[in-house]
């Protein structure tokens, strides 16, 4: 006999609510904390998890590179990593205050 976990999300309806998270990531750029928007992540979500974050973030702001997500992983509430929550956002801030870096080629002017 099998368990019942209930019903099981189409393809369609799971893509769709994955579409609403990222809108809701995106709609928090420039006005919450990096904390603020990796906790409404955690809320949609029901979780914390260093994956989740990571794939979450990385497709909501794709300008943000995948090495800093990385060590973001390191923030203290997705592992044991030791990073604070003032790191955590002043590591993503440059990407999500609405001041992004930009990368100079040596010799450029931009």
């Amino acid at each position: 006999m099998a368990l019942d976990d209930g019903p099981v999300a189409q393809p369609e309806q799971r893509q769709m609510e994955e579409n609403t998270i990222l809108e809701r990531l995106r709609s928090l750029r420039g006005i919450a904390s990096a904390v603020a928007i990796a906790e409404e992540l955690a809320a949609l979500r029901g979780e914390y998890s260093q994956g989740a974050f990571v794939n979450y973030f990385k497709r909501a702001f794709p300008d943000i590179p995948l090495n800093v997500l990385t060590e973001c992983g390191g923030w203290h509430r997705l592992s044991d990593g030791g990073i604070s929550d003032e790191q955590f956002a002043a590591k993503l801030s440059p990407w999500l205050d609405g001041v992004r870096r930009t990368k100079r080629r040596p010799g450029r002017e931009t």
